[in-house]
């Protein structure tokens, strides 16, 4: 058998891809170089280059976006994947948009966000490996 390692890079897509779903007072709770995964509204107005992401609980989080292969989706929900680099800011390896911010229930959105964080129902939100 010939056993290959993963790149660095496979492996922390996969630490980022199984990272828990978080707010703004989550992500600062969070340690820096952590992987993170959050969600919110890019503003209407924003250009190319690293973008403030008003989170689901009212937060703010500054996305750094060189490592995305397309600018993001100005005045869209999004779910931001990364690193945490800073109180409120994360280096963004990839984005999901998501149904047009006028159909998403953010209040909704942030209380499942906040149960998934219950040790009782920690289980039900984690993913199986």
């Amino acid at each position: 058998f010939i056993f290959s390692h993963p790149s660095d890079a496979k492996i922390q897509s996969r630490r980022e891809a199984m990272a828990a779903r978080m707010n703004f007072k989550l992500f600062q709770q969070a340690e820096a170089s952590s992987p993170v995964r959050i969600s919110g509204r890019i503003p209407a107005d924003a250009t190319s280059g690293d973008v403030s992401l008003t989170t689901t609980d009212g937060g703010s989080v500054t996305v750094q976006t060189s490592k995305l292969a397309a600018p993001l989706p100005a005045g869209a929900f999004v779910e931001v994947l990364g690193t945490k680099v800073g109180d409120a800011s994360m280096d963004a390896s990839s984005v999901v948009q998501l149904p047009t911010s006028s159909e998403v229930d953010v209040e909704l959105w942030d209380e499942a966000v906040r149960m998934s964080q219950l040790p009782q129902l920690r289980q039900f939100f984690q993913p199986k490996l």
